[in-house]
């Protein structure tokens, strides 16, 4: 998954955002409403719900997405409550 952090734009993601998506993927736990629209791949919510530093970042952290941890848990809502329940993975 994230290796520690290692990928390519791990580097210019906020570690706040690091640590939840961590904690999302490892223990299952429900970020805050930015990430978990991001997760849910939902857009205008996750503009709506970032502040400035996410929202700059929001770009590398798609993509950190996109590369670093696993499909089954992240772009769409289903996806993600299921991944939270438990179900998937």
């Amino acid at each position: 998954m994230t290796k520690e952090h290692c990928g390519e734009h791990a580097g210019r993601i906020p570690p706040a955002i690091l640590g939840s998506i961590d904690r999302y993927v490892k223990n299952r736990i429900t970020p805050g409403g930015f990430m978990t629209a991001v997760l849910e791949n939902r857009l205008a919510e996750s503009i709506q719900r970032a502040d400035d530093i996410s929202l700059r970042a929001l770009p590398e952290i798609v993509k950190y997405c996109q590369e670093e941890i696993p499909t089954e848990c992240w772009g769409s809502r289903n996806r993600v409550h299921e991944w939270i329940r438990g179900g998937v993975g």
